[in-house]
């Protein structure tokens, strides 16, 4: 049996449940936003570069840094999806282990997989300055819904540069 104004209630009601999805209260489950919110915040609150630690380097791009790396920079912005540039240097013997915990198939001797341009909050961001390269290209399939680029600067026999831009859509 209806009583007078329940009616009235469950208009109410759905109207505040709308106020609240519309302004961001209230839980959100799973989809873009959830992923967001679990990764630091507010998707809207984030969207000015900043930097990373080498553990949110790794979880972030689905990559493994081989014992002995040294981060050089990076940079991560995101709003619904993220960008995410690192530049890391490590010694050179630990090149294939990075590749095989890194998930990434062979390089490609001489692939500029990532520009100058990729990156433009530090002053040594310099892939195109390297002469010996090799490259991986993950655009076509992501590792866990993360595209990836990596640029390997082989210049220097002792020490490998590493040039990784990953991001989301």
């Amino acid at each position: 049996m209806r009583t007078k104004g329940s009616g009235l209630v469950v208009v109410v009601a759905a109207a505040l449940t709308a106020v609240l999805a519309l302004s961001g209260c209230g839980a959100v489950a799973g989809g873009a936003a959830g992923q967001a919110v679990e990764r630091g915040g507010d998707p809207a609150a984030d969207r000015t570069a900043r930097t990373l630690s080498a553990a949110e380097v790794e979880a972030n791009a689905k990559v493994r840094l081989p014992p002995g790396t040294v981060l050089l920079s990076t940079s991560f912005q995101s709003a619904l999806d993220w960008h995410l540039t690192a530049m890391f240097r490590f010694p050179a013997g630990e090149l294939p282990r990075f590749l095989a915990d890194s998930g990434f198939p062979q390089p490609e001797p001489g692939l500029r997989a990532v520009r100058d341009t990729a990156h433009s909050t530090s002053d040594t961001w310099r892939p195109d300055q390297a002469v010996t390269v090799s490259g991986v290209e993950q655009l076509s399939e992501p590792v866990d819904g993360v595209f990836r680029s990596l640029l390997l600067d082989l210049d220097r026999p002792d020490e490998v540069t590493g040039y990784l831009v990953a991001f989301t859509t």
